[in-house]
């Protein structure tokens, strides 16, 4: 019975046992990695040779590695003896190692039993054959089952007679089946415990190599079938759709324009579906949809074009703001009679925009807040290149309500137009000086400043809010400039 506490002579077995073990299970690893043992063989040997001033051909050397691994599991009989007598117990199965731990307490177990390092290793070889096996069988059954499926793709599109899918299916096929005889033998039920001995793991590994080169190779083409399946499945999708799309339209009855348009697109996306440029395919299809958008638009867009113009019409008040209004009107009607959608669209935009702004009334009044500042004077460069001096109040625009609506505001700095809460609203120097000083008094904008602090006055029917500040000689001030940025 082996003792729970080891001895110090255990120990020390036990410790050089370890050290054993990692140097023979470092070479069990290189063992069954071949493919990049095999390489890095065949490198050494024709480095060798040139240094040794030698012709030698890349095959030669490949042909010495391969005489070399062919010796490699040979197989000697131990002598009569115990490990004789211990191998031959377990010939079909060492159990025991099924449940001893790889930890100090099993290596402890298998010196009291007298086992030494070689046997341990040559185990561990044993198993990673074995799982090896496994892992190979388990790729080997999802392949089976990808083929199987690739079949049921091709039959569903009617693919068996295309070329390309039925050599995939057929070399597929033909393969798995040529691999099946190996994973019977060797992994009979998925289980390759039983078929898998100390005597003939080095020969099982070796045919492993081919074995999981054949895998991949299978893997690969079948991953080809696949993406070849999915281009015609959406190939077929894509004229589904185009079909559905063009007989709405064309119940719809649109414009002729329209018509030719979407028949044109039709037809280029059936052709491109079926020669399998999915790429083309799909910008016809989006064309397609587009113009089917476009057909419903038509119906509407004319009229709220009327709408909105007629509209605008009733309380605008200044010419400049008519005058807009009749360009953008003008511009729609003329996209509706080339049923040029895009351009309908924007003109509607365009008269909801004006319309909304004409709508608006507000005041403009001088920031009048704390941690905020009024006015600003400041030096910058205009768009002719002149150096300028600007005096500038900072203003909002404000309803009845007191919410502060956003202004489109173009700054003669950038000569750039952005929506803004706050902007700068040149002035002459002395109005601006008087502002300033107002505010000095007790902090606030006041009555002293003029009209406490309100610059300006948006009415409904204008574009832009007309000017009630005065300058010194009480005479409205004119807008000269604005900036966004300070």
């Amino acid at each position: 019975m082996v003792s729970e506490t080891p001895t110090l002579d255990q120990k020390i077995a036990m410790s050089e046992m370890a050290t054993e073990i990692r140097k023979q299970m470092a070479s069990v690893e290189a063992q069954f990695n071949r493919p990049a043992r095999r390489a890095k063989m065949i490198e050494d040997i024709l480095k060798g040779a040139k240094v040794s001033g030698e012709a030698m051909k890349p095959e030669y050397a490949a042909a010495a590695v391969e005489d070399w691994f062919d010796t490699l599991n040979q197989y000697e009989p131990n002598p009569p003896g115990f490990w004789h007598t211990f191998w031959n117990l377990y010939i079909n199965r060492v159990q025991i190692f099924k449940t001893i731990a790889c930890g100090a307490a099993g290596i402890a177990t298998l010196a009291a039993i007298g086992i030494g390092a070689h046997g341990f290793v040559t185990y561990r070889a044993e198993r990673g054959a074995e799982q090896a096996i496994a892992e190979s069988h388990a790729q080997f059954q999802r392949l089976q089952n990808q083929s199987d499926s690739l079949q049921a793709s091709s039959s569903q599109y009617h693919l068996e007679g295309n070329p390309e899918i039925s050599a995939i299916l057929s070399s597929s096929r033909n393969r798995i089946t040529g691999l099946s005889e190996f994973f019977a033998i060797w992994c009979p039920n998925g289980d390759s415990t039983e078929a898998v001995t100390r005597q003939n793991y080095g020969e099982v590994g070796q045919q492993l190599i081919g074995i999981d080169d054949a895998l991949g190779q299978i893997a690969s083409s079948l991953d080809t079938g696949r993406q070849r399946v999915a281009v015609f499945q959406e190939s077929n999708q894509i004229q589904d759709s185009l079909e559905r799309l063009i007989t709405g339209i064309r119940e719809e009855s649109p414009p002729q324009q329209l018509l030719t348009r979407s028949e044109a697109a039709y037809q280029t996306g059936i052709l491109a579906a079926q020669n399998l440029n999915v790429g083309e395919a799909r910008s016809a299809q989006q064309q397609l949809n587009d113009l089917a958008q476009g057909v419903r638009d038509f119906r509407v867009l004319p009229d709220q074009a009327e709408q909105r113009y007629q509209s605008i019409l009733q309380i605008v008040q200044e010419p400049a703001a008519r005058t807009q209004a009749d360009a953008i009107y003008a511009t729609a009607q003329q996209a509706f009679g080339t049923a040029d959608i895009p351009t309908l669209r924007q003109s509607v935009q365009n008269l909801d925009a004006l319309s909304a702004i004409l709508n608006q009334e507000y005041q403009v009044v001088i920031v009048n807040r704390q941690g905020l500042r009024s006015g600003i004077d400041r030096y910058y460069t205009d768009q002719n290149g002149r150096r300028s001096a600007g005096y500038y109040l900072i203003v909002e625009a404000r309803d009845a309500q007191g919410n502060v609506i956003p202004q489109y505001i173009r700054s003669q700095e950038t000569n750039q137009t952005e929506q803004v809460t706050m902007w700068g609203e040149q002035v002459p120097e002395e109005v601006y000086q008087r502002v300033g000083g107002d505010k000095q008094d007790d902090g606030l904008i006041n009555g002293r400043a003029n009209a406490n602090g309100v610059v300006g006055v948006k009415h409904r029917g204008f574009l832009s809010f007309d000017m009630t500040f005065t300058d010194n000689s009480n005479q409205p001030l004119q807008r000269t400039g604005q900036i966004t940025h300070w």
